[in-house]
């Protein structure tokens, strides 16, 4: 079995509701300029490097990640839609 990458780049801008990216500073798997990429193609993005973190960013920062997401949803949770 084999898994096969799927582009979905070009429905990124179709996404119409609050996107947070979370990406730990030492991530492998998510560069700075992808997480920049990825703010940019999405209207409402919001993209967040977490400092002494890897990929596993729940694992390496668990407050700073539960802080961050916690944040975002009551942020997003009152705004406008």
């Amino acid at each position: 079995m084999t898994r096969q990458p799927c582009d979905l780049e070009p429905q990124l801008a179709r996404i119409a509701g609050p996107i947070l990216f979370i990406r730990g500073q030492y991530s492998r798997a998510l560069s700075a300029e992808r997480l920049s990429h990825l703010v940019h193609a999405c209207p409402r993005a919001t993209g967040i490097e977490i400092p002494q973190a890897g990929h596993h960013v729940f694992l390496d920062q668990p407050a700073a990640f539960l802080d961050t997401v916690t944040t975002f949803l009551h942020e997003t949770s009152r705004a406008p839609v």
